[in-house]
């Protein structure tokens, strides 16, 4: 099966946000705070937040959002069933970038053995 991150995939409920929010299992490493809840269905979905405050260029924001849903896309098949909330903590402008993605492998590798 080719690693798709389609349209099914994305989370755009706000009231789903909310219930992750308050609800859902947090784990946080660095930039990053990701949220987990079961959500019932055989796929993941998944729903990046990137405050303008921590990022100020909308074209900076969108990118950081299609490179975290691609990393995602290459690591889903640990998580069908689950709802994400990946939310931007903080990230200075001086960020090595490097630092950043390490952290969220980080996560990510945390949330496949289970979080």
């Amino acid at each position: 099966m080719a690693a798709v991150f389609s349209e099914r995939h994305r989370l755009k409920d706000v009231a789903r946000f909310r219930e992750l929010r308050h609800s859902g299992l947090v784990v946080s490493r660095g930039y990053w705070k990701l949220y987990r809840l079961v959500n019932g269905l055989s796929y993941p979905r998944l729903a990046v937040v990137v405050a303008k405050r921590y990022v100020r260029l909308a074209v900076e924001r969108n990118l950081l959002r299609r490179l975290v849903r691609e990393r995602f896309r290459h690591r889903k098949g640990f998580c069908d069933g689950y709802d994400y909330l990946l939310v931007v903590v903080n990230i200075p402008s001086d960020l090595d970038k490097s630092a950043a993605w390490s952290a969220l492998d980080d996560l990510l590798a945390i949330e496949a053995v289970g979080g």
